[in-house]
């Protein structure tokens, strides 16, 4: 099955946040993005445009999956972080190469984001993402 991927206008975000709401709350569940903030921080930036919220949709016009993304623009890069994920958005290589276009379509150079090690596997062998991050906490 291929999506077609799209991204929602901050002013049709209520309609559509019911659908998507279940599938991104659980990229709070399984990882640590719960310490910087949680999922109705996430539908206020996404509101506010600091952050894009992203639909695919089947050949029905179904919503199957949801992504949202934060830009960061550097000197030599646009970079698109990916900073939750769900449903079934990028499970395939076809769906995928959807996403990658959306992102090149704006400007994007770079696909970023946060996995935990499972999810990171399967990425690098499905997709071919490099794994590499490193964290280190600060005493506050």
């Amino acid at each position: 099955m291929t999506f077609k991927v799209q991204h929602v206008d901050p002013a049709y975000i209520h309609q559509v946040w019911p659908t998507v709401e279940p599938w991104l709350a659980k990229a709070f569940e399984h990882s640590a993005l719960n310490k910087y903030y949680n999922i109705e921080h996430l539908k206020d930036y996404v509101i506010r445009g600091e952050q894009v919220l992203l639909v695919g949709t089947d050949e029905t016009g179904e919503i199957k999956g949801a992504a949202t993304i934060q830009w960061m623009n550097c000197p030599n890069a646009r970079v698109a972080y990916m900073t939750s994920l769900g449903g079934k958005l990028i499970i395939s290589k076809e769906n995928h190469q959807e996403l990658v276009s959306w992102v090149r379509a704006m400007g994007g150079t770079r696909i970023e984001g946060s996995a935990r090690e499972s999810v990171a596997r399967l990425w690098k062998q499905k997709l071919g993402y490099t794994p590499r991050q490193i964290t280190m906490e600060l005493d506050v």
